[in-house]
């Protein structure tokens, strides 16, 4: 069961789509108006989100004047796009029109193949998706209503209505000839003939977009599709009521993150405190070449010992009869029977904070698939009553995963969403981490700071970077550096540069069990 809109709309995508996660990059830009697809290896889908305006909502550049009154019809529209996009991930394939394209232009020559291949998607939908379909088909059917009258308004006299409808009528006409030519004969040769004939026949491309569709050009329609009313039915419906919720229930729990984080804050120079993007198929694409390194991190953390008994003795504990009978018969010292009456590790609380600066460019796909690893061994140790929260850094704060939220596909998501740029504030990560660290009750608290130790943005910043040491040695944080050079070693509890990220797995390794057994 999918909990979040990220994770429910990536998902439908990629089940329509019937693809690898790895072959689709789904995401949802925070300032994105409208529907984008780019199609390649991967294919990039980029879905903007409502957004709530007082209360207004704007979806695909249509400003509704009312949330509630609303809600169906934007959710409806969202659901579309996931259909849509799932369906063009599944079978566009834009190389097939490379050489027809060349010399001609490239706005025309784009529509003409999305017309087609548009026509392909619902062909496509028409055999595993009955009743979405049903309700796209619904929605194409209340748009044109709705410009029916649109045009009846801006129309002066009956006379015009009446060459408008004499045309529009010979734009349809010639429409359904091309559908029906691709549902008899879905070639790669016909897709071009009829490509061709739509850019040699532009007309037939029409002025408007329904607002399910992407790369969408706003026109004066757009404004009118405010009144636009839908009232889905049957599955098509729960999904859409489903994502609505899980919008609203996010907008809230956002709202409360932000003021804490904001509280953590305070004092500190950040520009801004803000959510990480969210990119699945870029996770997944880069835990490709990460599987084995994480296989390493989770077995070898999760054998740390951090308690005074040793776990390997297995010697403490009720003593178990039945084990203890069939020791003392068989006269084997390999049969333990002993039950352990507690846990052989005592919880602990990791703060993981990569710095996402500009600097670090050159390695961070490196260091990105090192906070991949890093991230699946802290869930393996820390699942009982552990914490632990992930977040990167440059001169803004980036939210990837808090103390309080599940390690799934949308945290997931955002780490691959992760990109580099900005400047330096490390002492400031550390400052607020420690604050963080040292609200929660584990009193075995770790910062891993990822970085390569080049800080910049103000002129105090090597102060500031002795005072965030401090900050952390009073609360008995143990700060683990990973990728500062040699040199600044004296200032963390261990510290080692990155080269690759075998040995800089190893360290890891290493560094961490040192400082967990120096509680024994």
């Amino acid at each position: 069961m999918k909990e979040n809109l990220y994770d429910l709309s990536a998902n439908i995508i990629y089940e329509v789509a019937d693809k690898e996660k790895t072959s689709i990059e789904v995401t949802m830009p925070e300032k994105l108006s409208f529907l984008e697809l780019k199609y390649g290896k991967p294919t990039q889908i980029s879905l903007p989100k409502p957004k709530k305006s007082d209360e207004k909502c704007l979806y695909q550049g249509i400003l509704f004047d009312s949330i509630d009154d609303s809600y169906s019809t934007v959710w409806s529209l969202f659901l579309a796009s996931l259909y849509h996009s799932g369906g063009h991930a599944a079978v566009s394939d834009y190389s097939v029109y490379q050489k027809w394209y060349q010399r001609k232009s490239p706005i025309l020559a784009s529509q003409a193949i999305k017309f087609v291949e548009d026509i392909r998607v619902q062909e496509y939908l028409k055999t595993r998706y009955s009743n979405p379909l049903k309700n796209i088909e619904m929605i194409k059917f209340s748009c044109e209503l709705l410009y029916n009258k649109f045009l009846k308004n801006i129309l002066e006299s009956n006379e015009k209505n009446r060459t408008q409808h004499a045309f529009r009528n010979k734009i349809e006409h010639f429409r359904n000839e091309v559908k029906e030519s691709i549902t008899n004969n879905d070639t790669p040769e016909n897709r071009i003939k009829l490509a061709d004939e739509i850019y040699k026949n532009r007309y037939a491309l029409g002025m408007w977009e329904y607002p399910f569709c992407d790369n969408i050009k706003p026109t004066n329609f757009t404004k009118y599709l405010k009144y636009l009313k839908l009232n889905p039915t049957g599955e098509f419906r729960h999904y859409a009521n489903e994502l609505g919720n899980m919008w609203i229930d996010e907008i809230k729990k956002e709202e409360k993150m932000m003021e804490k984080y904001k509280k953590y804050s305070e004092g500190l120079r950040f520009d801004k405190i803000k959510l990480a993007p969210e990119n699945l198929g870029k996770f997944f694409q880069l835990r490709v070449d990460s599987t084995n390194f994480i296989k390493k991190i989770r077995s070898q953390v999760s054998n740390v010992t951090n308690s005074m008994e040793d776990p390997n003795t297995e010697d403490y504990g009720y003593i178990e009869m039945q084990k203890a009978v069939q020791a003392v018969a068989s006269e084997s010292q390999g049969i333990s029977y002993f039950e352990q009456d507690q846990e052989l590790r005592y919880e602990e609380s990791w703060a993981i904070v990569m710095d996402t600066s500009a600097s670090m460019k050159i390695q961070f796909q490196d260091l990105q698939k090192f906070l991949m690893c890093i991230a699946e061994a802290a869930d393996k140790i820390n699942y009982k009553g552990g914490k632990w929260s992930i977040h990167g850094f440059s001169n803004d704060f980036v939210l990837i995963k808090d103390f309080k939220e599940k390690y799934d596909d949308r945290i997931k998501a955002r780490i691959g969403g992760m990109n580099s740029s900005g400047l330096s504030f490390v002492p400031d990560a550390m400052k607020l981490a420690t604050r963080m660290l040292e609200d929660d009750i584990n009193e075995r608290r770790y910062l891993f700071l990822i970085t390569d130790g080049y800080m910049m943005g103000y002129h105090e910043i090597d102060e500031e970077f002795q005072s965030a040491i401090n900050l952390a040695s009073k609360a008995g944080v143990n700060v683990i550096a990973i990728g500062v050079p040699d040199g600044m070693s004296k200032y963390f509890t261990v510290s080692f540069p990155h080269t690759e990220i075998r040995k800089t797995v190893a360290n890891f390794v290493r560094a961490y069990t040192s400082v967990a057994q120096q509680y024994m």
